[in-house]
């Protein structure tokens, strides 16, 4: 029987798919003067940070883009496609919708965005009392999703797991106390005055599949590492550098001391590393294992990057994209899709099932296959607070896709 809190999901979804529904009808002019009135209602319950969410999750600019490339502004097919995907007669009148911006949506875009925003409000508001639409997917059980949990690995090599319950002192490495604050992060905390004379000793933090975690470095640089992936630090930065080592993805907000620049090295399997020598700024590295294509994102300051005999000093708003030739490109980042996860989002933007599934498969630990081709790309972003069965059917809702979950395997399956 499902748990209450399952339950609770998928009403929330459900609730999401009626307004989601509204919202695209309103933006066709087709919504009746009882509908607006539930969505006037609706959008007064919201908060300001509410609504500042939905204008980030439904970006419409990139979604008409995204429509206008995948339909060659055949504007009369992107209609008749809105209505056929959420199985309402065609629209026979074009004239009544807004010419200027709404007629290039398809549905499989505007309502999976509209699902974004919409499926995020409800896990933090009340539902609204109206007939809601039948799910669209029953699994066979539940995954819930990640947390604040990671492994410390001290010097000697013990170790000690880290969760949000974790508070107080937690190891005495050299002359740095380590605490956890009970939040879901650690930081180094100065025990003495620092003996040059003792040797240098060196942490590491992982992050499991389904793991997220905060480190404050003992020069108080600031790392949040995403899931499966980890870094490695000394407890005290003496000499010219201050240098780290990361694996997966990571974001930086390094403490600024001029005289002691801050260099990261992404050690990459197979690979020769990547890395990003800077002074104070915060930046973004993603380079998991396996991925075709591992990018630094610089959010404010000055960063170079090196890879080999190639380097590029990057500005604010511009990113480093490696391929599997090794070969280097620089180029202005979509800093909302990058920094997603660390805002505890799920990237769609411009994305294929495979590159969503990476981050599924991370945030909820699970064993991913496919079943058919699937060759569309996604808009948008979904919160990752939710069950992993409320994903699944915000996703499913582009018509495009649906899924099998057993245990924790997952199946991808194309829709015909």
């Amino acid at each position: 029987m499902p748990s209450s809190a399952q339950n609770n999901d998928q009403h929330l979804v459900h609730t999401a798919e009626y307004i989601a529904a509204l919202f695209l009808k309103k933006l066709q002019g087709q919504v009746s003067h009882e509908e607006q009135l539930i969505l006037e209602q609706w959008l007064a319950r919201q908060s300001d940070e509410n609504r500042e969410f939905l204008e980030a999750t439904t970006d419409w600019p990139a979604i008409e883009a995204h429509i206008q490339k995948f339909y060659h502004l055949d504007t009369e097919a992107a209609l008749q496609d809105v209505w056929t995907r959420i199985e309402q007669a065609p629209v026979k009148e074009t004239r009544v919708i807004n010419m200027n911006r709404w007629l290039k949506i398809s549905s499989a875009a505007a309502i999976a965005a509209l699902l974004i925003g919409s499926a995020w409000w409800f896990t933090h508001k009340h539902s609204i009392n109206s007939t809601e639409l039948p799910g669209t997917a029953h699994y066979a059980n539940d995954v819930p999703p990640g947390s604040n949990k990671a492994l410390l690995e001290l010097a000697d090599g013990s170790t000690i797991e880290l969760d949000s319950n974790r508070n107080g002192k937690l190891a005495q490495q050299g002359n740095s106390t380590v605490v956890a604050n009970g939040k879901g992060d650690i930081s180094y905390l100065p025990a003495g005055a620092e003996d040059a004379s003792t040797a240098v000793t060196y942490n590491r933090v992982t992050t499991p599949k389904g793991g997220t975690f905060k480190v404050v470095l003992p020069d108080n640089t600031i790392v949040w590492l995403n899931a499966a992936s980890s870094i490695r630090y000394p407890t005290s930065f003496r000499g010219k550098n201050r240098e780290v080592q990361i694996t997966g993805e990571a974001y930086f907000d390094v403490a600024a001391l001029a005289q002691q620049p801050f260099r990261v090295t992404v050690q990459r399997n197979d690979h020769a590393p990547i890395t990003v020598d800077v002074l104070g700024t915060e930046f973004n590295i993603q380079a998991y294992p396996g991925e075709t294509v591992h990018a630094a994102t610089l959010v404010q300051g000055k960063v170079r990057v090196k890879l080999l005999e190639n380097s590029s000093i990057l500005q604010a708003g511009q990113q480093v994209i490696v391929d599997q030739q090794q070969e280097m490109q620089t180029r202005q980042a979509d800093l909302s899709a990058t920094l997603a996860w660390k805002n505890n989002l799920f990237n769609l933007q411009d994305a294929s099932i495979q590159d969503i599934m990476n981050q599924v498969a991370r945030w909820y630990n699970v064993e991913v296959t496919y079943e058919g081709s699937i060759n569309q790309q996604f808009v948008g972003k979904i919160p990752r607070n939710m069950n992993l069965s409320s994903v699944l059917e915000i996703l499913e809702s582009t018509g495009w896709v649906r899924f099998r979950l057993e245990g924790r395997h997952l199946t991808v399956i194309a829709r015909q």
